[in-house]
């Protein structure tokens, strides 16, 4: 069927000519239609016909001289359309057959349906140019909706990616206060086998101060046997220079011995200043576990911490040693016997 290209111009012609053929085209409208929608069922119904199998388009050209495009529009717009638009007389029969095609949206028919029932003049270019607006639409919403799936898509991701930020962190934490125990733990044992070295040698000097008293005062009988077998004038003399000497080397050796007693007390202060920090590191993990997102600042903070700390301990240590007890029955002289070591003349 012939497509309509511009609209006819009514207002060349006299106002009473005019809508005398403006009623004269809307009665063929109707008519056309009409017509258009009953030829339509009745091709419908011999192409269902057995017998017209493979016939059907020689018994068109043969009793219509139609093309099979426009029986096919017929039928379509009669299965498809039915009386719907029938008795619109300002929609022409190339808009009908528009409306008829299998790419008209349900949408584009409502559309034109509202429009001729407000009596505006539909024609097929108008038909034309809603099912390409209907096409961008849908397009355009298509769009948007890959566009809101990417959108979600990444919101996903973000999440996810959010997710395991958080789990790594967790991890972190978990890691970092391990390898804080693990250092601490390191460190207090490097104190203890260190504090144990120090008692060692501190014993190790007490038994050296005994060795040497014991050999003071075997000399200083050795001295005095000699001394009484000789001159005892001059036994006398070498008696008093060997026994000043031996005093000497003693006073030497209460002065190590307090120098092993105050080693050892620093050792002491130093063992409980590192028990001490233990203490705080513990109920530092304590509060990290319930401050996640402050985490990495307190990590940093008590790694700090944990290293001047343990370069304290190493320093302390070198110079400490536990006090040691008295033999039983000897009696202090000095403060410092007082505090654990005894030093006998």
């Amino acid at each position: 069927m012939n497509v309509e290209v511009t609209a006819f111009d009514y207002q060349a012609l006299p106002t009473e000519r005019a809508l005398e053929v403006r009623a004269a085209a809307e009665r063929i409208h109707v008519r056309t239609n009409a017509a258009i929608i009953e030829n339509g069922r009745d091709l419908l119904v011999v192409r269902r016909m057995p017998e017209m199998q493979g016939r059907f388009v020689s018994w068109l050209n043969a009793e219509f001289r139609l093309s099979e495009r426009t029986a096919y529009n017929m039928m379509r717009t009669a299965e498809d359309l039915g009386d719907r638009f029938a008795k619109f007389a300002n929609i022409g029969p190339s808009a009908l057959c528009a409306l008829a095609a299998p790419s008209t949206p349900d949408d584009v028919r409502d559309d034109i349906a509202a429009r001729a029932h407000a009596g505006e003049k539909i024609t097929h270019a108008q038909v034309e140019r809603l099912k390409r607006e209907a096409k961008a639409a849908r397009e355009a919403a298509a769009r948007l909706e890959a566009e809101r799936s990417e959108l979600l898509t990444r919101c996903s991701d973000a999440t996810s990616r959010e997710q395991q930020a958080r789990d790594h962190l967790h991890l972190a934490c978990e890691q970092a206060e391990a390898d804080r125990h693990k250092a601490a733990e390191a460190a207090r044992a490097t104190v203890l086998a260190e504090a144990e070295q120090a008692r060692r040698d501190a014993e190790t000097a007490k038994a050296e101060a005994q060795k040497a008293r014991a050999a003071l005062e075997a000399a200083v009988r050795q001295a005095r046997a000699a001394a009484e077998q000789a001159a005892r004038d001059k036994a006398e003399a070498l008696a008093e220079q060997a026994i000043a000497r031996r005093r000497g080397d003693l006073a030497e050796i209460e002065r190590r011995a307090k120098a092993a007693e105050e080693k050892a007390q620093r050792h002491y202060e130093a063992e409980q200043r590192l028990a001490t920090e233990i203490r705080q590191h513990q109920e530092f993990l304590a509060r990290a576990g319930s401050a996640e997102g402050e985490a990495p600042l307190q990590i940093e903070t008590a790694r700090r911490r944990e290293a001047v700390g343990v370069t304290s301990w190493s320093s302390t240590m070198a110079l400490a040693a536990p006090p040691r007890i008295a033999p039983a029955g000897s009696t202090p002289r000095s403060p410092a016997q007082r505090k654990g070591l005894v030093i006998l003349d």
